[in-house]
């Protein structure tokens, strides 16, 4: 500290109350205006980049996952003992999925068509199907397998019943 009246130069020091040591206090600095612009410029970016994650489906973009729904079923008896099977299935993931089958209790798995169903696409099977056991009683409930295998490699699968007819 400079006293213009005197013409002196006066230093203050201070005691440290723990260890009574005098020592003069440090003056502090603000932020050099190189460094303000730095940290102004890093508050900007991160800004930008969680808007920008969360209009580009945030963490639901992360986690994609393969999922289906039985839409419809229906399975059906003609007079001839044939029966027939109708089966939609809707992709209500987030990754495409092939190799989508439908099997009816114990039968062998049936191909729907397409054989691809994009996010929200629907894909059906209907045709004539050999029930295992043979002849269910009518109205015992029968159980109904959708697979499929998104194009990551993951399979996914829904069980629904049916009633025989």
């Amino acid at each position: 500290m400079y006293d213009t009246k005197k013409g002196n130069l006066t230093v203050t020091l201070k005691t440290n109350q723990r260890f009574g040591v005098m020592y003069q206090p440090r003056s502090r600095k603000a932020m050099s205006q190189s460094m303000e612009i730095a940290l102004i410029i890093g508050v900007v970016i991160a800004i930008v980049a969680v808007v920008a994650f969360a209009v580009n489906g945030g963490v639901h973009s992360l986690t994609q996952s393969a999922s289906l729904e039985i839409a419809h079923s229906e399975f059906t008896k003609t007079f001839d003992g044939t029966y027939y099977a109708s089966v939609d299935v809707k992709n209500d993931g987030s990754k495409v999925l092939n190799n989508v089958t439908v099997q009816i209790a114990a039968s062998v798995p049936y191909n729907l068509s397409p054989p691809s169903i994009k996010p929200g696409q629907t894909a059906s099977y209907s045709g004539i199907v050999v029930p295992n056991p043979a002849n269910p009683a009518s109205g015992t409930q029968i159980p109904v397998i959708v697979k499929a295998t998104a194009d990551d490699g993951s399979i996914t699968s829904k069980i629904g019943t049916l009633f025989a007819p």
